[in-house]
């Protein structure tokens, strides 16, 4: 080995900084700061303050330095007119990016916070309002003067009502590059929208005051080259289908708030070779729904080829709503952090619709998606007989199968447990064959709240075990994990482990019961069942009543 010292090797003996928290140059301290505020946007897609304020406690030197840093301030989250002040004038002449509601039902408050914002804007390169009152929108609209917008980059407006309103107009820029508008007329945008579709990348028009056929929206899309995506939510016009087509070559995620034959005619006019994402909000009780869905199934089938889906989600958040999610990534996914796949959003059900909505998805979507080897069902409910069975038979078109995870405080949608009767009383068929490990998360195991269902068959502990001793392949190697779930002992452990599965049961201990009736929010875990498990342990929101204890 050829022996080179430090100079000529290039390298430098390394010497660990004698720095402590307190003595750390101000520049890695703003950089610190800095980090945060960034990692703060990127999980929460707006301004959040309170998730680096607390270090301004670490010692009063990084409360001085940290004070002092103009960029550490830019991120603006609308709240109390004090704080929004503060922000401004620490921010110096950085660009800003703003967001939050003016819809508090304090419309002079909310407009002088709309005013403070407004005589910055000429440093705004982000402005969300995620709620605007039709009170404050027109006392701003009466504003005589008003400066430019030149840096803006990212506008959404969701306003109340459909008022006319002339003000979009002092919106303008040539830098605009994402545009959300809801609650307008589009003969109002248009002088905003239409001199920015060609520079556009992200486009959502909802609740917009406007009728267009397909070829109008056409005409509109065609112009929209570098658009990545696009969300739709308007009352199309019926027409005579076109035989247009429009490609859009950059569209990597599609959304459509209603999905009516309108917007089948649309999707079968699109050319779309880069899309990643592509969802739909369907009401199952509309006519010609055949039609639609065998489109939507052709651009499933177009995604599928290019990426294969692998994780399967259905997820209902209540009586009456269903989503099925599908993901390329085979740990499945969830309504909140889905950015991949397909996501078909079934609401305003009755039972009857429930049914036809198993049999779509076992017609339309399972068999064009065969690479799926995960599926979690959140909240999965059946009341009847036919619609258990109806969940039962789309289960058992699902044969590829390997990983299951069941969540939520209901789960009769698995009365017969994993399996289903077969032609003969003996004889149960797996729901999954190749079925190798399942997850179970804050699921009730006793008793079932939402059915009245025999004796035997109310807890899920014995719905997961009885039908095994009688199915035609007890799937004993099966891996097992019950996490934070309610109602479940150390014995149901020790049946299980017995009847179910020879491998070792993976249990967190926790033993928490709770009564039938018991209709407290904290028992569905809803959030902490989407709960992102890297940000565990990441610092904490401050309220904002605590920030003069900090500034």
């Amino acid at each position: 080995m050829v022996d080179m010292d430090a100079d000529e090797s290039g390298f430098q003996e390394y010497t660990k900084p004698s720095y402590s928290a307190d003595t750390l140059p101000a520049e890695i301290i703003c950089h610190i700061a800095s980090y945060l505020v960034e990692d703060a946007r990127t999980r929460d897609d707006q301004p959040a303050p309170g998730r680096w304020l607390p270090i301004l406690r670490v010692c009063k030197r990084w409360h001085d330095v940290i004070m002092n840093q103009t960029a550490a301030w830019t991120g603006v989250a609308i709240g109390r007119v004090e704080f929004i002040g503060m922000f401004l004038d620490r921010s110096g002449n950085q660009p800003l990016t703003v967001a939050g509601s003016l819809a508090t039902g304090d419309v002079e408050s909310d407009f002088t916070k709309l005013c403070m914002i407004m005589a910055n804007s000429w440093r705004l390169q982000s402005l969300r309002l995620f709620e605007v009152s039709s009170d404050v929108w027109a006392k701003f609209e009466a504003l005589v003067d008003h400066a430019s917008t030149s840096q803006l980059e990212e506008l959404e407006v969701c306003k109340h009502g459909m008022e006319r309103s002339e003000a979009l107009t002092r919106f303008a820029s040539t830098k605009l590059r994402r545009l959300w508008l809801e609650g307008f007329h589009f003969d109002d945008m248009q002088t905003l929208l239409i001199p920015s579709l060609t520079h556009l990348t992200s486009l959502t028009l909802v609740d917009i005051s406007w009728h267009p056929t397909v070829s109008e929206v056409l005409g509109l899309l065609r112009h929209t080259t570098v658009l990545e995506s696009l969300m739709l939510g308007l009352d199309m016009a019926w027409s005579t289908p076109t035989n247009e087509t429009v490609r859009l070559e950059a569209l990597s995620s599609l959304g459509l708030c209603t999905f009516y034959i309108e917007e089948a005619d649309l999707l079968h006019a699109l050319d779309l070779p880069a899309l990643e994402y592509f969802g739909l909000k369907i009401n199952p009780c509309r006519d010609e729904l055949d039609e639609r869905l065998n489109i939507a199934q052709s651009i499933i089938v177009q995604m599928d080829k290019r990426t294969p889906m692998k994780g399967s989600t259905l997820y209902s958040s209540g009586i009456g709503s269903l989503c099925c999610m599908l993901t390329p990534d085979a740990r499945g996914t969830t309504p909140d952090t889905q950015l991949r796949g397909v996501r078909l959003l079934f609401e305003d059900f009755g039972a009857k619709e429930e049914y036809e909505i198993m049999h779509m998805l076992r017609r339309y979507v399972v068999p064009k998606t065969p690479a799926v080897e995960h599926l979690t069902v959140y909240n999965g409910r059946a009341k009847t007989v036919d619609e258990i069975m109806s969940w039962g038979v789309l289960l058992m078109t699902m044969q590829t199968i390997k990983s299951l995870e069941i969540q939520g405080r209901y789960s009769t949608c698995f009365a017969f447990g994993l399996c289903l009767p077969g032609d003969t009383r003996d004889v149960w068929h797996p729901l999954f064959p190749d079925l190798q490990e399942v997850r179970l998360r804050h699921l009730w195991f006793r008793p079932t709240p939402d059915v009245d269902l025999e004796p035997g068959r109310c807890a899920f502990v014995n719905r997961l075990l009885k039908p095994y001793q009688s199915c035609e392949n007890s799937q004993r190697n099966i891996r097992l994990t019950i996490r934070e779930c309610v109602n479940i002992t150390e014995r149901d452990i020790a049946q299980i482990e017995d009847t179910f599965t020879r491998e070792r049961v993976v249990w967190d201990g926790v033993g928490v019961w709770r009564d039938r009736g018991d209709e407290d929010d904290a028992d569905d875990h809803e959030d902490e069942v989407f709960m992102d498990d890297e940000g565990a342990g990441y610092l904490a929101d401050t309220e904002e009543d605590d920030w003069g204890t900090i500034v």
